[in-house]
């Protein structure tokens, strides 16, 4: 009895996660577009020369195009997109709207291996991810040069002195968990006090 020879794309595989939202704030803070990316192959010999490619069709996406010169057999392979969203998309879209995003592994000979697709919401140049976002994102816009951070900067190291807390305004180089909770309680101290 003969045995079925198998196709490629029945060896190849792309699996990814990305973020479900996206806006100018994740641009700006060079945020990768995928968390992971990997292309699986399940066969029993090594594949070489398949290029991957993603894609957007209205521009969200700044083209990206890489050639994976070998996947060993029965193993995986994470690719690295890092950032590849618009500057000029999101800085021009005025409503939200719901893009597809499209990954596909072909040969050199652009015949199709594998496909892969995803929805993701686009935001607004000044709309927020919401509480399902990263909060930390949330100080994308924030110019640390402003007179009122200044002066807020000002009010936190007056509240850290009545608090003989010994701890500076640095960040969270080089201090322990304990001064950041100083810092972050009279950041909050100084907040609540302009009753906003």
């Amino acid at each position: 009895m003969a045995q079925r020879i198998k196709k490629l794309e029945e060896w190849i595989s792309l699996t990814g996660e990305t973020t479900k939202v996206l806006s100018y704030a994740d641009y700006f803070s060079n945020r990768p577009l995928f968390s992971t990316l990997k292309i699986k192959n399940t066969g029993g010999e090594s594949v070489n020369d398949l290029t991957l490619c993603v894609t957007n069709e209205n521009g969200m996406l700044i083209s990206f195009e890489k050639v994976i010169e070998e996947i060993p057999f029965e193993s995986v392979v994470e690719v690295e997109v890092g950032s590849i969203l618009s500057p000029y998309y999101f800085s021009n879209i005025e409503e939200v709207k719901t893009e597809r995003i499209e990954a596909v592994v072909y040969k050199n000979d652009k015949k199709v291996i594998a496909r892969k697709e995803w929805e993701i919401t686009a935001l607004p140049f000044d709309y927020w991810e919401g509480v399902e976002g990263n909060a930390e994102l949330l100080a994308t816009f924030v110019r640390p040069k402003l007179g009122d951070c200044a002066k807020l900067q000002t009010e936190i190291s007056t509240q850290l002195k009545k608090w003989a807390s010994g701890s500076e305004i640095s960040g969270y180089i080089g201090n322990d968990k304990n001064a950041i909770r100083r810092i972050l309680a009279s950041l909050f101290a100084c907040i609540r006090r302009k009753s906003f």
